[in-house]
């Protein structure tokens, strides 16, 4: 009897976690958590969008966060630690160092903060890149903005995974955040895209073996003592995202209809957006790295670059039916592990549409 009260303690447990990793690796469109960071500049609750005293060209911008980011590789690279204890109190208290990063996150579009605890809350240990967004001139799509026909972005990419672990062995949640700089930038200096492989992490030889999209599986399940940072993510989390948006949250996607409805120069089309969004290495090469910043350091390959397809595919019921469609590729060209690209780096996550 204490033997079957002790299995049936443990289903209880992962059915409770794999409910939790759904929910809070998954809130809405808070995307990753690829930008929450300390408490630092953190905005009161409001539903404004907190802009740049001064807009300038996407191009300026562009430069003055590729020089920021890339301006001093790491010396000695740390390793963060992430758990709940980051968090500070719990509730409405005003050390609750999360929720205040949560409602910083959806409403405040500067590409570059100053965080005064040093390290991200959630995805703290990453590399940055620069590079370019194509999508083919030849490509036969329909869709507006990002997505269409012959758009070239050049674009600022973080990869991370969400807690401490980095090497092989780890459950790596492996994603990236994307940011662009479109030419019609008209109330913010980036917009951001969210993509990752799976909620709860896997074990994997490579990152680069695994893809990534706006709506991942669910993955391993974390340890059971991982369960308190789950409660209190979700709790804050959707705490926040109901403060900026009357919309209920999508446990397990990311829209990206956002990236349609920026129009590049010459696109008269309407704001027609794909369903899915996917990621998928197209280099061939791998690099035998423990820690995953190292095998996607670019200067590693043989052609200094890293490049992955870009697939969309339309609306249907379900992902596992959609059909894929490669439309271009994103180049990585540039990487650097740096102060700036973990501790400043800031991914505006877009409200619920």
């Amino acid at each position: 009897m204490r033997h079957y009260k002790k299995k049936s303690f443990s289903r209880l447990i992962k059915s409770k976690l794999t409910t939790y990793l759904v929910v809070v690796l998954s809130i809405s469109s808070l995307g990753f958590f690829e930008s929450f960071a300390s408490e630092a500049q953190v905005l009161a609750p409001t539903s404004t969008l907190k802009l740049p005293s001064e807009i300038i060209s996407t191009s300026q911008q562009y430069t003055l966060v590729k020089n920021a980011v890339f301006n001093e590789a790491y010396s000695q690279r740390p390793n963060y630690k992430v758990n709940r204890t980051l968090f500070g109190k719990a509730n409405n208290d005003q050390d609750n160092k999360l929720l205040k990063a949560a409602n910083r996150t959806l409403t405040d579009s500067r590409d570059l903060l100053n965080f005064p605890s040093k390290q991200k809350l959630l995805q703290a240990n990453g590399i940055c890149f620069a590079g370019i967004w194509n999508i083919d001139k030849n490509s036969d799509n329909n869709f507006a903005g990002l997505f269409s026909s012959g758009t070239s972005q050049s674009v600022i990419v973080r990869a991370s995974v969400a807690l401490s672990g980095t090497k092989q062995k780890d459950k790596r949640a492996f994603g990236m955040a994307i940011k662009f700089f479109p030419d019609d930038l008209k109330t913010s200096p980036s917009i951001n895209a969210f993509l990752l492989n799976s909620f709860g992490g896997v074990v994997s030889k490579h990152v680069l073996d695994l893809p990534m999209d706006n709506q991942p599986t669910l993955g391993s399940l974390p340890k059971l003592s991982d369960i308190g940072t789950a409660l209190r993510l979700k709790k804050d989390l959707e705490k926040a995202d109901r403060t900026h948006s009357d919309k209920k949250p999508r446990f397990s996607f990311r829209p990206i209809t956002h990236l349609a409805s920026y129009q590049n120069l010459n696109n008269t089309k309407l704001n027609k957006s794909p369903k899915w969004l996917r990621l998928t290495a197209k280099t061939s090469q791998r690099i035998d790295a423990n820690d995953f910043r190292d095998e996607l350091d670019v200067a590693a390959y043989a052609e200094k670059k890293i490049v992955y397809d870009i697939s969309v595919a339309i609306d249907t019921s379900k992902k596992s039916q959609a059909r894929w469609q490669t439309i271009g590729l994103l180049s990585l060209n540039e990487s650097i592990t740096s102060a700036t690209c973990d501790r400043r780096l800031h991914f505006q996550h877009p409200l619920l549409d």
